[in-house]
């Protein structure tokens, strides 16, 4: 008769029979944390909250209240190995953003990175020659 004690037993055994696997939680590198802290600075966005572990903005904008319509999304992608993230989007529409895209906007070391949106902003200027050596960039 098949018992509670041996249906333990079995379930032990087919557990120990399976490789363990650790969990970690992904995450991402700080140099892509560092790069994002200085271009949404470089961009004049004063106040900057983002949560690298949970790849979220939890506040942009260039006053305390921006537009009710702006939008400021990062985008994440978690599957790259050994539990690694990657920024691949950036999203900082109608916060009414001054001046000019700037050559010193640190991409480069967003390697990852393939959409950038920042329209209804106030840039103007030219696209940093450094867009070009962006392997992965398909929308701006």
């Amino acid at each position: 008769m098949f018992s509670l004690r041996n249906a333990l037993l079995l379930s032990v055994f087919a557990l120990g029979c399976f490789p363990t696997w650790a969990y970690a939680a992904a995450s991402l590198p700080q140099e892509e944390v560092d790069a994002l802290q200085q271009i949404t600075k470089t961009l004049g966005i004063v106040y900057w909250e983002f949560n690298a572990n949970t790849c979220q903005v939890e506040r942009a904008g260039v006053t305390l209240n921006p537009p009710t319509d702006s939008t400021t999304n990062i985008t994440c992608d978690c599957s790259f190995q050994n539990n690694t993230c990657h920024i691949v989007s950036i999203e900082i529409k109608r916060l009414n953003l001054p001046g000019i895209l700037p050559p010193e906007l640190e991409l480069a070391q967003l390697p990852y990175l393939r959409r950038i949106f920042l329209s209804s902003n106030r840039l103007s200027g030219n696209l940093p020659a450094e867009l070009g050596g962006l392997r992965n960039l398909t929308d701006l």
